[in-house]
């Protein structure tokens, strides 16, 4: 069934300005899973005081085998459109929907990287009148029904969040990776330390 966490924010964010689409690389060391069957997890959901949409297109993918019709529970929720780890893939919220996920089962490899392309108009012209953002997630397992987590004590690897200014904010869970906005804006700075509970962020992921 699919479960609701509210998950504690207990590591260091970064805040980054932009005044349009943006660009963020995600790489994770994945080499002591290589050869072994997982799965992996996309989110882009709304909040529930969100009044635009956005969407997010993930691309060169490399360091994972898809695994078509993999054994496990692979599904799309939402508005997903694409073709997975052939690329491009594209998760929206335009449609209204509460959750917009793509999960797929992989044989990882050494090092999984991709690119994550943000657009749509809460982050090209937000309009103000969101009171909370929307969201993205990615997260990894060691087995094909997103159970076992990897890399984290939940699976979670990393989180973008998009606020109602059009700013983006990226929280990252896990020592295997590395989550950088392309280019590295002059404006992002540090606004946080993993100095305790910083805040509390909704996530659903799948679990038996």
């Amino acid at each position: 069934m699919r479960k609701t966490y509210l998950l504690p924010l207990f590591f260091a964010f970064c805040a980054a300005a932009f005044a349009g689409p943006f660009t963020v690389t995600v790489s994770v060391n994945t080499s002591s899973l290589s050869g072994t069957t997982g799965s992996v997890d996309w989110q882009l959901n709304p909040g529930a005081g969100s009044t635009q949409t956005a969407n997010v297109t993930i691309s060169n993918i490399n360091g994972a085998t898809w695994v078509a019709g993999g054994p496990g529970t692979a599904f799309d929720l939402g508005n997903v459109t694409g073709s997975h780890i052939a690329g491009p893939l594209t998760i929206s919220t335009a449609g209204g929907a509460a959750t917009n996920d793509d999960f797929e089962n992989i044989t990882f490899s050494n090092n999984l990287s991709f690119l994550l392309n943000f657009n749509g108009p809460a982050v090209v012209s937000p309009n103000g009148t969101a009171t909370s953002p929307i969201t993205y997630y990615f997260s990894l397992f060691t087995d094909t029904n997103g159970i076992n987590p990897a890399f984290s004590s939940d699976g979670l690897i990393a989180s973008i969040n998009i606020n109602p200014d059009g700013s983006a904010v990226k929280s990252v869970f896990s020592t295997a990776a590395t989550v950088t906005f392309t280019p590295e804006p002059a404006t992002m700075g540090m606004v946080g330390t993993a100095l305790g509970l910083l805040g509390l962020a909704g996530w659903r992921r799948r679990k038996a």
